[in-house]
């Protein structure tokens, strides 16, 4: 390989090298939401380390499940889905790592939330033009869930919010596992 030059030199290469990819982030989409529901079934403690490793691993497999979704779907994302795509990424790298509070902000918090509504604006780009239209509803009601349960201070809102984003990112993942294996 020349400097300068790509090491994929071929459609062939690429083409793979992305299947690889889209692959390797729906089996992280089908970790992330099946870890996501679990977790919404956990009672939150701070204190706990093992919670904060699980949440660790969830928001790492929801960054890699993103990748996936991305470049899956790329051709149809347009525009919004890709500014959407691009703000879920900040959103979740500013929530990997120890829960941050600064200048009266739960970084935590909005990062989550931030990633939460960029996913589901994701899901409306692409259930408009018919693809993941489930996932898409279920990122969505997550949203709704999850604005009731800040209302209210509801636990019961919070984790059915929780369990219909991990919901949704799981079929995201099994139609881009499918979509790969076809």
């Amino acid at each position: 390989m020349e400097f300068g030059k790509l090491a994929l030199d071929s459609a062939t290469d690429r083409a793979a090298t992305v299947a690889a990819l889209v692959m390797a982030g729906g089996i992280g989409a089908i970790v992330a939401g099946a870890l996501r529901m679990v977790a919404a079934l956990i009672p939150y403690d701070p204190a706990s380390v093992a919670l904060e490793l699980l949440y660790g691993a969830i928001d790492v497999a929801f960054l890699l499940a993103l990748l996936g979704l991305t470049l899956g779907f790329s051709h149809r994302l347009g525009r919004v889905g890709t500014a959407a795509a691009l703000v879920a990424a900040i959103a979740i790298a500013s929530i990997i790592g120890p829960d941050a509070q600064k200048f009266g902000v739960d970084f935590y918090q909005a990062g989550a939330a931030v990633f939460a509504i960029a996913l589901a604006v994701i899901g409306g780009a692409l259930a408009g033009r018919r693809v993941l239209v489930w996932p898409a509803l279920l990122w969505t009601l997550s949203i709704i869930c999850g604005m009731i349960a800040l209302v209210t201070n509801g636990a019961i809102m919070t984790m059915l919010a929780g369990l219909m984003l991990g919901a949704g990112t799981i079929g995201a993942g099994l139609s881009m596992v499918r979509a790969v294996r076809a």
